[in-house]
């Protein structure tokens, strides 16, 4: 029997908190939430990076909502596509929709906020494939202790850049390490190095995980 479609946003299915905030724009409940100077909105694809909770009920711009903002909350969402648990539970995927109608894009990757964790049969909505419901975490959440921590990481990239025998050019704006100016561009190199494994260790000690120093 096919699944019932109608995509209505995501629930919660663990424990959360809720807290309160301002709205900047019209919300649904079911609604994920993106927190833009000082305010919520829904979460558009292309346009945010993060998001901060889904919506407990409707809001009209201005006014005040509460928020599941718990980093921790699992919820539940019917996908847009064909879901198959081989090929997407674990993977980090994008949402879609507009306000009262968001679904997990479950074979997008454009801008992966959410992980996908394994089937949520409903009534109604009992079988894999076309218009599934599904278990998920949001995976860039503001208030997630780790999150940004995957931004930092591309400077690994950065420093092998500089640390390359070659000088690097990958990130455009490295010289290849040779001729008469080669001594002060492998000191400009260690202190580009120092200053990106630094800006890690900072992010990490604020996530709570402490390296020896």
């Amino acid at each position: 029997m096919a699944n019932y479609d109608n995509p209505n946003g995501f629930r919660p299915v663990s424990e959360s908190r809720l807290a309160e905030y301002t709205t900047s724009a019209a919300v649904s409940k079911g609604d994920l939430l993106a927190y833009v100077s000082g305010a919520v909105l829904p979460f558009a694809t292309g346009t945010h990076t993060d998001a901060v909770g889904v919506a407990a009920h409707d809001a009209a711009s201005g006014a005040d909502v509460l928020v599941y903002d718990d980093p921790t909350t699992i919820f539940v969402g019917q996908t847009s596509g064909n879901y198959v648990a081989a090929t997407y539970d674990g993977e980090l995927v994008d949402v879609e929709g507009t306000t009262g109608i968001m679904e997990v894009n479950e074979d997008s990757t454009s801008n992966p906020v959410v992980q996908v964790l394994y089937q949520y049969p409903v009534k109604g909505s009992e079988d894999t494939g076309a218009n599934a419901r599904v278990a998920f975490v949001i995976a860039k959440h503001m208030y997630a202790p780790a999150y940004g921590l995957v931004d930092e990481m591309k400077d690994f990239a950065h420093i092998a850049d500089l640390t390359d025998s070659t000088g690097g050019t990958a990130d455009g704006t490295l010289a290849a390490i040779s001729g008469s100016g080669a001594d002060s561009d492998i000191n400009n190199n260690f202190a580009e190095c120092a200053a990106a494994i630094a800006a890690i260790h900072a992010r990490l000690e604020a996530a709570g995980i402490n390296l020896p120093s």
